[in-house]
């Protein structure tokens, strides 16, 4: 592993039921995956945690069926989770 890997850590960030979310992250680089943990949905995220700069992320959760209009939803899809009946789907922005 190179110097500039040595600092990188997946983190799971639990996402709530609600439109939207801001995240402060250490050295944020990509969103690794969505799914349903524990009745939760959950996203996994690649970062540096070494790095001393913090990036607002912006994660928004909707449901199928809901209106995405772009007033609402102005992030990219990164994927979506089935809890029970539900499915979430999961879009990120990064703000910083």
């Amino acid at each position: 592993m190179s110097d500039t890997e040595q600092g990188r850590t997946i983190w799971k960030i639990k996402l709530p039921y609600t439109l939207s979310v801001t995240k402060e992250l250490p050295g944020f680089i990509k969103a690794l995956h969505v799914h349903e943990q524990g009745g939760q949905v959950c996203v996994w995220v690649l970062l540096d945690s070494g790095s001393e700069v913090l990036h607002r992320v912006k994660f928004q959760t909707v449901g199928t069926g809901w209106d995405c209009g772009s007033s609402k939803v102005d992030g990219d899809y990164i994927g979506s989770a089935h809890v029970d009946e539900f499915v979430w789907h999961v879009f990120m922005k990064v703000q910083s």
